[in-house]
């Protein structure tokens, strides 16, 4: 992760990574130092986490010396930070994340880039179409810069601290460093047809961070009612219980008020499914049906990775 002084990159990955609340973040220094913090919560999520301090941009030689190769080596995604209320600010920032990208692109070709407009709260994006239109802004500023250098794979997202945008927007980056993703997602497809789900998810419950979803197209509001429904879950599990830790078939149901039905059910460790019934197919006279196709995408789930992890908890 990089990005200019203040642009809010160290806030993201301690709300994300470690639970910082969001209004805590006002209090966190600026970096001034490269941070690298190992991510280990399961089976599927593994990454190193390097954040770079802001003033490693503002140096034109851009030069990470011995780190540089070691950093870019292998399945790699660079998360690129802006921060959307320094509107006076697109151009250089968008001028040092060319850098940024031709640097990374010389030491590794096959490296993604993902960049996020973040902080899009507050007066200045009260409505949804004012952030997609800073966003192209921002898109077609790095798009010309880039039009005679790296042929670059780059995805744009909004994001703040304050809602789900961010953790929606970390799942996709999450994503692209699971190999194992194709294979879940055809699981998911068959798991969904076969039940006639609305939609359904692969969190991790300790980040919210979905791994893998059908390819059903839908709202983001289904995936901040499941997001919300796993951290009432762990609330409840670790205030009442024991973490869940003892129970392999951990689950739950929640019906909503238009009649639409979220299941929880765990599937390995740190790892449970959400999904969403909605309408008639939310009355539910299919529970062995349900059952049956859990168990077996947690039967491929154990085939295409090994989920059984020492157990610490749903914590």
């Amino acid at each position: 992760m990089c990005g200019l002084p203040r642009c809010g990159k160290t806030s993201i990955s301690k709300v994300v990574f470690q639970k910082l609340s969001p209004h805590e973040s006002l209090f966190l220094e600026s970096g001034i130092k490269l941070e690298t913090f190992t991510i280990v919560h399961n089976s599927l999520l593994r990454l190193k986490l390097v954040d770079f301090p802001g003033n490693l941009l503002l140096d034109d030689s851009l030069s990470l010396h011995p780190l540089d190769a070691s950093v870019f080596s292998g399945p790699c995604v660079v998360v690129l930070v802006i921060d959307a209320q320094q509107e006076d600010a697109y151009t250089s920032s968008v001028a040092k994340a060319r850098k940024v990208i031709e640097f990374a692109c010389k030491r590794n070709p096959d490296v993604t880039f993902d960049v996020l407009l973040h902080k899009v709260d507050g007066a200045k994006f009260y409505t949804d179409g004012r952030k997609e239109e800073v966003k192209k802004a921002v898109e077609d500023k790095l798009t010309e810069e880039m039009s005679d250098k790296e042929k670059a794979n780059i995805s744009f997202h909004c994001t703040s601290i304050y809602d789900h945008t961010v953790f929606e927007a970390f799942s996709q980056v999450v994503q692209k460093l699971i190999p194992e993703r194709p294979t879940l997602e055809k699981c998911l497809e068959a798991v969904s047809q076969n039940t006639r789900m609305e939609k359904v998810y692969l969190f991790d419950v300790v980040s919210k961070l979905y791994l893998a979803a059908d390819k059903t197209n839908s709202e983001l509001s289904w995936y901040e009612l499941c997001a919300d429904m796993v951290d009432v879950v762990i609330d409840i599990a670790c205030i009442y219980g024991n973490g869940l830790e003892d129970n392999k078939d951990a689950g739950c149901e929640f019906q909503l008020h238009n009649n639409a039905v979220l299941v929880l059910k765990e599937v390995g460790h740190c790892l449970a499914l959400v999904c969403v019934f909605k309408g008639d197919d939310a009355c539910f006279d299919r529970q062995e049906l349900l059952e049956h196709n859990v168990a077996v995408f947690k039967e491929a789930l154990n085939k295409v990775c090994p989920v059984n992890l020492p157990k610490r908890g749903w914590r």
